[in-house]
């Protein structure tokens, strides 16, 4: 895929503690994201998806988010003809 006509930007990063009780990190059913351990004891890495925009009149289009894959590919990505 050719992505000139795509400006993308960085990824997210959010920490979290882990659920009261548990030492899994909280749900995020329903949501596309990564999760991995944090660098303090129970706390939580959540890494969104990136953000990237369309210009006006680009060949480009915008595959939507799909929840039934794992992170980072359930994100919305751009997709540019060759």
């Amino acid at each position: 895929m050719k992505f000139a006509a795509v400006l993308a930007f960085a990824a997210t990063t959010a920490l979290a503690a882990p659920k009261p009780g548990g030492d899994g990190p909280p749900p995020t059913d329903g949501q596309c994201v990564g999760v991995e351990k944090g660098p303090e004891p129970g706390s939580w890495v959540f890494k969104d998806c990136a953000l990237f925009q369309i210009p006006p009149g680009s060949p480009c289009t915008t595959i939507p988010e799909d929840l039934s894959k794992p992170y980072p590919d359930c994100c919305p990505q751009p997709s540019c003809p060759e």
